[in-house]
């Protein structure tokens, strides 16, 4: 097996291309994987964790990783739809960090040509 890229900006963008470049039927088997283990089996098992990230992400809100896996499932599947993930500038969040809340902003806008845009932003605060 392949090595499993860090968890960081480089490496869970480098694996989004890879997915993004799959055959179709080959995506919708990721999303369907996605979806069957939920985000945080899915991250643990795809990606290198430091502990700080591992801590993280096992703290995620179960509503909050449900909701971001049926949207991360579906931008995986839909070959035309952009899936970015932006890690925060700077050094990952220290060992002792906890996530005291998250926040979700969604916005769209519609263009003459008949194009939508959607937005979805996620965000974390850590004591």
């Amino acid at each position: 097996m392949p090595e499993k890229p860090q968890f960081n900006q480089d490496g869970v963008t480098s694996r989004i291309a890879e997915i993004k470049a799959m055959p179709d039927d080959q995506r919708k088997q990721e999303a369907d994987r996605l979806r069957e283990m939920g985000l945080k089996a899915y991250v643990n098992e795809n990606f290198t964790l430091s502990e700080a990230y591992t801590g993280i992400i096992a703290e995620f809100d179960n509503s909050f990783a449900d909701e971001m896996t049926y949207s991360m499932a579906l931008a995986i599947e839909k070959k035309n739809w952009e899936l970015v993930i932006k890690f925060p500038g700077g050094e990952e969040p220290p060992v002792a960090a906890r996530c005291k809340q998250t926040t979700q902003t969604v916005s769209g806008s519609y263009n003459q040509q008949g194009g939508y845009t959607v937005t979805k932003t996620a965000g974390w605060t850590f004591n």
